[in-house]
């Protein structure tokens, strides 16, 4: 029998694998509890206080020892995210060699797409594996084959690099269940206490970020010169960073505008994201403003179409 929602923490799930988003809303529930001038609130902030210092500390000696769950190169979750897109390119090119009802099809594609972007992480992997080998020696499929052992390759060494970040992670696992425990102690107290003002309640809690905690990393694809709002997102200037991902080979040109028009602004910058590259961007670099909140991709290519990733970091 499945555990009844109304008895879950909605703290641990969003936050497993996700350190950065614990962080973030400790932060955030931390700094309302301090704020509070109300001493119905002062037992949850003192038994919060050394639970979110707990968290601070293991979070950055994890940071100081070299492992991160986002690092300049792509995680393994990163990178099966970008599954689709790749199976969009190679999938068609085998159907040009192999018609999809023949047998050497199904050597590839025994279950559809559904072996490379359903199941374990582990079975995943493996099936990505599975179609490297099968396309060993097919000369029409080498450039296919090349890129699919690229991508294996890469998902072998995130996978690695993972399990070594797991092993290194103990103290802050530790710390985030700890917290992630606390705070739905408070919610749970400031619900008993406060039945009747949810709204009183939800502004000790960054709502956004738990209810959107996948929306920390944003895909798509864009068509020849086609140009695509990613998103608008209030951003502090001083602290926060957009990790910019073009996998493949088409330029990407990103700015920020004020949602009135996808075009460039007078006053906006714009980074331009070479092929198959990645960078680290601060807010400044977009000329990011109040009144500039809304991203977006436009693809530079009027013959060939782009994917793109962002990462709010």
């Amino acid at each position: 029998m499945s555990t009844w929602s109304g008895v879950k923490n909605p703290f641990l799930k969003p936050t497993e694998h996700n350190y950065l988003l614990m962080l973030i809303i400790s932060n955030f529930h931390y700094n309302r509890l301090m704020a509070t001038t109300n001493p119905l609130f002062f037992p949850m902030r003192d038994a919060y206080i050394p639970v979110h210092n707990a968290i601070v500390l293991a979070y950055n000696t994890w940071k100081a020892s070299g492992s991160s769950q986002k690092t300049n190169t792509l995680t393994l979750n990163q990178q099966l995210g970008l599954s689709k897109t790749k199976l969009d390119i190679w999938e068609p090119a085998i159907m040009v060699v192999y018609v999809k009802t023949s047998p050497e099809y199904a050597t590839f594609f025994p279950q559809g797409r559904r072996t490379y972007t359903n199941g374990t992480i582990e079975s995943r992997i493996s099936a990505f594996g599975s179609l490297d080998i099968n396309l060993t020696d097919i000369v029409p499929l080498a450039t296919t084959k090349g890129q699919v052992h690229s991508y294996y390759q890469g998902l072998d060494e995130a996978r690695q690099e993972q399990q070594q970040n797991l092993q290194n992670s103990t103290a802050v696992e530790a710390a985030r269940i700890a917290g992630m425990t606390q705070m739905w102690v408070n919610l749970c107290t400031m619900n008993m206490q406060l039945p009747n003002d949810g709204d009183t309640v939800a502004s000790f809690y960054d709502v956004e970020a738990i209810t959107n905690h996948e929306q920390l990393i944003f895909t798509g694809t864009l068509q020849p010169s086609e140009i695509k709002e990613v998103f608008k997102h209030k951003f502090d200037p001083a602290t926060d960073h957009l990790l910019l991902i073009n996998p493949f080979d088409t330029p990407i040109d990103c700015y920020f505008t004020n949602g009135l028009t996808d075009q460039k602004q007078v006053g906006a910058q714009y980074v331009h994201m070479p092929p198959q590259t990645q960078q680290l961007v601060s807010m400044a670099q977009l000329n990011y403003a109040d009144d500039r909140r809304h991203l977006y991709m436009a693809n530079i290519s009027t013959t060939v179409e782009a994917h793109w990733e962002v990462d709010l970091q």
